[in-house]
């Protein structure tokens, strides 16, 4: 928990000290930034989805894993014009599917529940009480709890089980997309977003079920994961 506390701390000292570089003046218009990055909280809630293969090529068979986890949650964060930082809770759910060299039509019910570091760099384009900005940024997932057919993993199933740490399921993934928003007062607006992006295997991906299937874990491992996901908040102008 200590670890997590400082990297929220760490994340939101950086972003405070990107928008501690300039200062602001008067808005021109209704909607419009001031001349420096205006600084905006936001609360809303996001659905996204992590729509992964991993193919491990081993013994002249491949071991294929299909990951379809669909989730949702809440989050705030803070806006400076050209960046936007957020903290999310985020829980998801998945019926993970084995193929190739595992039995067919296996599989199970994987549930987790994630904190989530972003910054998202963007460049607004202002269209009356309407912007309109692309997004590229990147997404650090901690896991805090996950369980397996409705029982909760513990520390020795990592360990004695799975032969790894809950920490090894940390995600990081790059984003890009299109978001708007939408002024609705001269300090409050609503939020958009829609991103898709890619997520880097994690430690995990490399040695799922190696043991228990005797995968050699130095195998070819093919991995690709797309994660898609929509945003929706709330804004005050501070």
């Amino acid at each position: 928990m200590k670890k997590i506390i400082g990297l929220i701390f760490l994340f939101s000292v950086g972003f405070m000290g990107v928008y501690a570089q300039d200062d602001n003046a008067d808005a021109k218009q209704k909607g419009a930034p001031k001349k420096g990055p205006q600084l905006s909280i936001l609360a809303g809630g996001l659905f996204a989805a992590d729509l992964s293969q991993i193919k491990a090529a081993s013994n002249g068979r491949d071991y294929i894993t299909d990951i379809n986890a669909v989730g949702g949650g809440g989050f705030i964060g803070f806006d400076a014009t050209y960046f936007e930082a957020a903290v999310s809770l985020e829980g998801s759910s998945s019926t993970l599917k084995y193929s190739g060299g595992y039995p067919e039509s296996t599989g199970n019910y994987f549930q987790a529940f994630n904190l989530g570091l972003s910054l998202l760099c963007k460049y607004p384009f202002y269209f009356g009480n309407i912007a309109l900005f692309p997004l590229l940024g990147f997404e650090y997932k901690i896991v805090l709890s996950q369980s397996l057919d409705g029982a909760q993993l513990s520390d020795s199933y990592y360990k004695d089980v799975l032969l790894c740490t809950k920490s090894d399921f940390n995600t990081l993934a790059v984003h890009f997309g299109l978001g708007a928003d939408f002024a609705i007062a001269s300090k409050i607006f609503l939020r958009a977003e829609l991103l898709w992006g890619f997520r880097a295997p994690n430690t995990d991906d490399n040695y799922y079920k190696a043991v228990e299937y005797n995968i050699d874990p130095d195998a070819n491992i093919i991995h690709w994961a797309s994660v898609p996901k929509i945003k929706v908040a709330a804004g005050y102008k501070l």
